[in-house]
């Protein structure tokens, strides 16, 4: 059709999505009303004032997108969890009722509401999800958008809808039975000694490269545990022309104590790395002496810890030259 609006996108991850949910939220009061209308505010006339991605709290994990809303007095939150296909988190749902009670107890907000954004299907079938108090599917999204008259709601709608066809596809990867075993048992290990740490990986996946989340948006900054390679690397996409900055950085993480630490270029990406003891499905897991394990995840925790230094660092220079 003549003059009509269209986008395209590679792919559609769930960063992309958080960002068209926080501003859709910020920016149309009749998207914000398809969340509020599923709650007990649905007639207090709050407004949203604020937002905020991946708020990150050390030992209760990430909030996908929080949104500050007022009755111009008193200050509320929705706590967002946004999902296309990767798997909900064991306790996810918890940290999130958590980080509320911890923020409503600072005087944040005074209340706050659940939820979590998926497709359908999604919901359907993945347990944790359904823990949720509160549920918008993203059919609901792409109806609401598909509706829309103005300029940016032809553009979000297809951005959800691409969405939703990449949670229909089936992995492309092809599982192993010993190697996914194995990773399940790794999995188990961790939730119950490194409970803090919030594993991105899926639970179906041969688990060769686990990821963890870090503070960082996934599609800037991955931290993966490379297990049959003994490394842990918080690789920055992308960074290739940038390792003599990361160099500049392990240089004074070095002088400060952190001798264990070096920079690297992997691939067209850039990352700091921690050699730790090499594991393999191949050695067995019931075979690995659990002082590796603990040294394999110790790395892990210490660059989630990393990462989130580096990011006040920048935001401190970035506020500073605002």
């Amino acid at each position: 059709m003549e003059g009509k609006i269209t986008c395209s996108l590679c792919s559609v991850y769930e960063h992309d999505m958080d960002v068209l949910l926080m501003q859709a939220m910020l920016s149309d009061a009749g998207f914000l009303a398809l969340f509020l209308d599923k709650t007990d505010w649905r007639s207090m006339g709050l407004t949203a004032v604020h937002a905020e991605l991946s708020n990150t709290e050390t030992d209760l994990g990430e909030t996908d997108i929080t949104v500050i809303l007022t009755d111009g007095e008193t200050k509320y939150a929705l706590l967002i969890e946004d999902k296309i296909d990767a798997m909900a988190q064991p306790e996810q749902h918890q940290r999130y009722l958590k980080r509320g009670e911890k923020a409503v107890k600072d005087g944040t907000f005074a209340d706050y509401r659940v939820f979590i954004v998926c497709p359908q299907k999604y919901y359907d079938t993945d347990n944790e999800a359904v823990k949720y108090e509160h549920f918008v599917s993203y059919e609901e999204c792409a109806a609401y958008f598909q509706k829309g008259t103005d300029t940016m709601s032809p553009i979000r709608y297809q951005q959800v809808m691409q969405a939703i066809d990449k949670a229909k596809r089936p992995p492309q990867v092809t599982i192993k039975e010993e190697a996914n075993r194995f990773f399940r048992k790794y999995r188990e290990y961790q939730r119950e000694h490194f409970p803090h740490l919030i594993m991105r990986t899926k639970e179906t996946a041969n688990g060769y490269w686990p990821d963890y989340q870090t503070c960082y948006p996934y599609e800037k900054v991955v931290l993966y545990h490379k297990m049959s390679d003994g490394v842990v690397d918080l690789t920055f996409t992308g960074g290739k022309d940038r390792l003599s900055a990361l160099e500049a950085v392990c240089g004074w993480l070095n002088r400060n104590g952190m001798t264990d630490i070096c920079a690297m270029v992997t691939g067209k990406s850039v990352a700091l790395r921690i050699n730790v003891p090499k594991i393999s499905y191949r050695y067995g897991f019931d075979n690995i002496p659990a002082d590796d394990l603990d040294k394999c995840f110790t790395a892990v925790s210490r660059m989630v810890e990393l990462a989130k230094f580096l990011q006040d660092v920048q935001n401190f220079f970035t506020e500073e030259n605002a």
